[in-house]
């Protein structure tokens, strides 16, 4: 009876294929700068999977640089303050918050205002969200002192690590950070990025204040190399608008490559050759091009004469001592 599309009596749907598409049609626009065209794709997904957190999230973030502050926060807000949403994107749409408020007083002043029921339905997050507003308006010291009295998750913990370093509190921030130290996979899959993972934290701690053992000892008791080895090659720095999964793999990435590069320094520095070419080897993974696996190349070269020459100091000391033995 019905021979063609126009004469069926309903237009047929792929629920799952429609979501597929807009998705990809979304993703698509963002990355070559298209933002408003993005959003409208994002605004029809967000119709068709209201639950879907992350096309939230990233709705909210294409609004903030075509719409309104007040609108990208509307979005953001309905993640954070359900609790029907899982930790991680409740977590992340509070550090997307941060990014968009800025330093904006009156934005956080309206912020807060609007959301104080937080205070008795979720403790946590309304701590959260004073603490982060405390920050970006140039009251860190109060968002410390706060977090220090309430840091009862290991997001909480996180957070005020972070304000510690921001704040200068280097050896307060080693400590913090090292209590989390065993949470590093959980933290990196929420904060990744917005922030490095403890590990990351604490050996770039360690190294700005001259602590170079120290460095190298976490390094190779936590197992740096092993732990970055799965890091994903980013090929995405040409797009105009990123997603927040894209951001965290590049930052992974380039901040991956600039520690091994410290860590092989610092092991030269203090004459582990061997470390230092073991870094350098893991650094040249990390290359993005013929041209930038070049250099580590002739460093690991440069490394290993100084290695060479470097055991045969001692062998030579060796045999001088032992006949010095002999003579005597």
């Amino acid at each position: 009876k019905f021979s063609n599309k126009e004469n069926l009596p309903f237009e047929p749907q792929n629920t799952l294929k429609n979501i597929d598409s807009l998705k990809l049609a979304a993703e698509i626009l963002s990355e070559f700068g298209f933002l408003a065209e993005a959003a409208f794709y994002r605004e029809k997904l967000r119709e068709i999977s209201p639950g879907d957190a992350t096309n939230k999230i990233e709705l909210a973030r294409l609004f903030a640089n075509v719409k309104k502050a007040d609108e990208s926060a509307r979005i953001l807000l309905e993640i954070i303050t359900d609790k029907n949403f899982d930790r991680k994107s409740r977590w992340q749409s509070l550090m997307v918050l941060a990014e968009i408020g800025g330093n904006d007083e009156i934005f956080w002043r309206k912020i807060l205002a609007e959301n104080q029921g937080l205070e008795q339905n979720d403790f946590e997050i309304r701590i959260a969200l004073n603490s982060i507003s405390m920050a970006q308006t140039g009251r860190i010291e109060e968002a410390i002192n706060l977090l220090r009295e309430n840091d009862f998750t290991v997001q909480l913990k996180f957070l005020k690590a972070v304000f510690e370093k921001n704040a200068g509190r280097d050896d307060q921030a080693l400590a913090s950070f090292a209590l989390i130290s065993e949470a590093d996979g959980e933290i990196e899959e929420i904060f990744g990025f917005y922030e490095s993972a403890p590990i990351f934290q604490q050996i770039n701690l360690y190294l700005k204040s001259g602590k170079t053992r120290s460095a190298l000892d976490i390094a190779k008791t936590r197992a740096l190399l092993k732990a970055i080895e799965k890091t994903e090659v980013s090929q995405n720095y040409e797009f105009k608008f990123k997603p927040i999964d894209v951001r965290a793999r590049e930052r992974k990435f380039n901040e991956s490559r600039a520690l091994l590069e410290k860590l092989s320094a610092a092991a030269e520095k203090i004459g582990d050759f061997s470390q230092a070419i073991e870094y350098e080897n893991a650094k040249s993974n990390f290359s993005e091009s013929p041209v930038g696996a070049k250099n580590p190349a002739i460093r690991i070269k440069n490394l290993r004469q100084k290695l060479a020459e470097k055991a045969a100091n001692q062998t030579n000391s060796f045999v001088v001592n032992e006949k010095m033995i002999s003579d005597f």
